[in-house]
């Protein structure tokens, strides 16, 4: 039977990122979800892509299946070169025995360098074997020339592949989408690029890159940007401030300029020339350009016997705006208060005594908000008891006597050596997840009790984190990974050199979504954090046994990037995240214990390029062994602090304020 000639693309821009397919494709990329509108999918081998963009570029994409296989619906990531600018046109065909049967095209705008992009193209067949709506032929049951029956009305139209109506070219402008580069305008809006010159369209003054992209407050960093017409009589500033041309290459592709002295943080680039102004806001960051913590003498504290763990809030009442210290003592069983006063020093709070008996060694402290009251209260993980710790607070900035949970013991006597707060099941009280290492790195979810009084329901285990390790010495942290509302958990075990994803479903429960390797070895300590402003949380590991970090990047479905790792000091133990350097982008501080210099240990500074990567280093001095690390503004002066605890020669709390410059 003769197939009647049929085109009908019916397209749709998705809302959403898709970097879940764009993962491996480094720069911009386009995610081509291809359906067929037909009952044809099935007998399609092959996909012929033709990528053509803004007319400087066109290059074409194949994509095959096995024999057999049937390839419609399919999503393929199309990595496009940086010239792949404001505007691509994509044409797509469906291929059976190397023929054409489906066809379908869509224009694509506003694409800016780094773009993940995603569009949706439903395939249409064609008929008899090169009968289609835009062959320029009458057949089929078209009522004209391309037009009518099943393909579009007639009249000028913009996919009748014909110059007519108010279009400035085939197909584009006026009514239509705008024109690419080279193509016939009237006017700047016919014109993807905004710019008719000549009645033809042009590419725009663009910025594609900025290299560095950061740089210290002292200015003088040579910066060289890339983009499109560049030319020596356009002005560029850093913010406000003009920033002096070195060079312009003559193709107008690279400019080299010297940055001013600024202000710490991002700033906007803007490139000006005659009408024409650009902005990039945030496209570079300036930072301290010499980082400096504590100087000497450095504010110590003698806290109590072998402190561990260290937490920065507020805990001596809401009214009380300065910022306050909690930490852990492991051989005295106690959690002790450190009170700020708002100018970098500390006095002595409350000492409350955890676990049911003498010899718990508390590991672990988390804060969070058990009753609703909007105070924070304390919880520890009691690492030779079967119990985690709660203190909840008073209105006057105590906390109530700790009281214990139970942690089910298993097959072997529980030992929880980590905790983390959240709110898994949607009440607005938060709860407790735990681990417990000796009884194959099980995790447990204790539920604040619905009458809001601070007190923990039963244990729950979440499904499937028994690794069957007996010893399996594990973290946890908590945190958004999968695009929901519902708090989700990841929980390294060392023993195994990987770490476990489980999603929440929003009531308490989870379910496992993979394994994920780590690339290090002795996994203390684990944070979730948006290392490249993407709005997903990412995952950085310690591991004390290989001297490195971990990042991997999250696609926001709960799934990541495949692991880097970065060197920092010997034994990174406990980390801190926040901005040190002052350019707006997160960094890590890894309290290494193992380090040695004289009588200082290293608090490891690896400084973020708000890409996920932590390309610079620095150093801070505190005292050996130090095990925790943790941060905060505590004098006010809008740098942020560190504080740590240390265990050899002597036990002691430091803080190291931040005097950068």
């Amino acid at each position: 039977m003769k197939r009647t000639a049929i085109l009908l693309l019916l397209t749709a821009l998705a809302g959403c990122r898709d970097d879940s397919v764009c993962a491996g494709v480094v720069g911009t990329c386009l995610s081509v979800r291809l359906q067929s509108s037909a009952n044809l999918g099935e007998r399609i081998d092959a996909v012929q892509f033709e990528v053509e963009g803004d007319g400087t570029f066109r290059y074409n994409h194949h994509h095959r299946t096995e024999i057999g296989g049937q390839l419609l619906p399919l999503t393929v990531p199309l990595p496009l070169p940086d010239e792949a600018q404001r505007t691509i046109k994509v044409n797509a065909q469906g291929l059976w025995n190397g023929r054409p049967l489906l066809y379908g095209s869509r224009v694509v705008s506003s694409l800016s360098p780094g773009d993940r992009r995603s569009i949706v193209l439903t395939l249409m067949p064609l008929g008899g074997d090169n009968a289609r709506c835009d062959d320029g032929v009458q057949n089929g049951v078209e009522t004209g020339v391309d037009c009518g029956g099943p393909c579009p009305p007639c009249g000028p139209s913009c996919t009748d592949r014909i110059r007519n109506g108010d279009e400035t070219d085939v197909d584009c402008g006026g009514s239509c989408s705008p024109c690419l580069g080279g193509q016939a305008c009237l006017r700047g809006p016919d014109c993807s690029s905004g710019r008719c010159e000549g009645n033809t369209c042009v590419r725009a003054f663009g910025l594609s890159s900025v290299t560095p992209d950061g740089g210290p407050t002292t200015g003088g960093t040579q910066v060289t940007l890339q983009g499109e017409l560049l030319s020596s009589d356009m002005e560029v500033f850093f913010g406000t401030t003009p920033a002096p041309l070195i060079r312009v290459e003559a193709d107008g592709r690279t400019a080299v300029v010297t940055a001013p002295p600024g202000r710490a943080g991002p700033v906007t680039l803007r490139l000006r020339r005659g009408g024409e102004t650009l902005e990039r806001p945030g496209a570079y960051a300036y930072h301290y350009g010499t980082l400096r913590f504590g100087g000497m003498p450095r504010i110590t504290y003698a806290p109590g016997n072998k402190p561990y763990y260290i937490v920065s809030g507020h805990f001596n009442g809401l009214a009380d705006p300065h910022l306050d210290i909690a930490l852990i003592n492991e051989i005295d069983s106690t959690v002790g208060l450190w009170l700020g006063r708002g100018d970098g020093t500390f006095l002595r709070g409350n000492v409350y005594r955890v676990g049911r008996m003498d010899g718990t060694y508390p590991l672990m402290l988390a804060v969070g908000d058990f009753n609703g009251d909007r105070r924070p209260d304390l919880v520890t993980a009691d690492n030779r008891q079967p119990t985690v710790s709660v203190l909840v607070a008073n209105e006057d900035g105590s906390f109530r006597p700790a009281v214990q949970y139970d942690v089910p013991a298993g097959a072997e006597r529980a030992w929880p050596p980590a905790v983390a707060t959240a709110d898994f099941n949607g009440d607005g009280l938060d709860d407790v997840a735990v681990t417990d290492s000796m009884n194959g790195g099980r995790t447990y979810v204790l539920l604040a009790a619905a009458d809001r009084s601070g007190n923990l329901t039963a244990a729950l285990l979440v499904g499937g984190s028994d690794t069957g390790v007996r010893d399996a010495d594990s973290t946890l942290t908590a945190g958004h990974i999968d695009g929901d509302s519902f708090p989700d958990l990841v929980v390294a075990t060392s023993a195994r050199r990987t770490a476990r994803v489980f999603v929440g479903n929003g009531d308490g429960t989870f379910r496992s979504r993979g394994e994920l390797a780590l690339g290090g070895v002795g996994t203390y300590t684990l944070r979730l954090a948006d290392l490249n402003g993407d709005g997903k949380s990412d995952l950085v590991s310690g591991n004390r046994g290989s001297d490195n970090i971990s990042i991997l990047l999250g696609n926001g479905d709960g799934t990541f990037r495949p692991v880097q790792t970065v060197r920092s000091g010997q034994g990174p133990f406990s980390l801190a995240i926040g901005d040190f350097d002052g350019d707006g982008r997160l960094d890590v501080a890894a309290a290494c214990y193992r380090e040695q210099r004289g009588s200082d240990a290293v608090v490891s500074l690896l400084l973020g390029d708000g890409r996920g990567g932590l390309p610079r280093s620095a150093e801070a001095l505190t005292l050996p062994t130090v095990f925790g690390v943790t941060a905060g503004d505590y004098n006010g002066d809008g740098r942020l602090d560190l504080a740590t605890v240390s265990v050899s020669p002597s036990n002691a709390l430091t803080v190291l304020l931040n005097a950068s410059m």
